[in-house]
């Protein structure tokens, strides 16, 4: 879910953007860099976890 919200940037046209920096500066687009951005992050952190333990958010058991 979160990669495909970060995935917002590329469904969203360049034009939007564009539109949204010329009329308001970069707060204009500072809502969408933050939502999708976060998602990003978060993406590639579950995926590290799920690579790394197999199970998202798992912890290393120790014996």
């Amino acid at each position: 879910m979160n990669l495909t919200q970060a995935a917002g940037v590329v469904a969203i046209p360049p034009e939007v953007f564009q539109a949204s920096v010329e009329e308001f500066g970069f707060v204009g687009v500072l809502p969408s860099v933050v939502t999708d951005g976060g998602a990003l992050l978060l993406g590639l952190v579950l995926l590290g976890f799920l690579i790394r333990f197999r199970s998202p958010w798992a912890q290393l058991k120790t014996a």
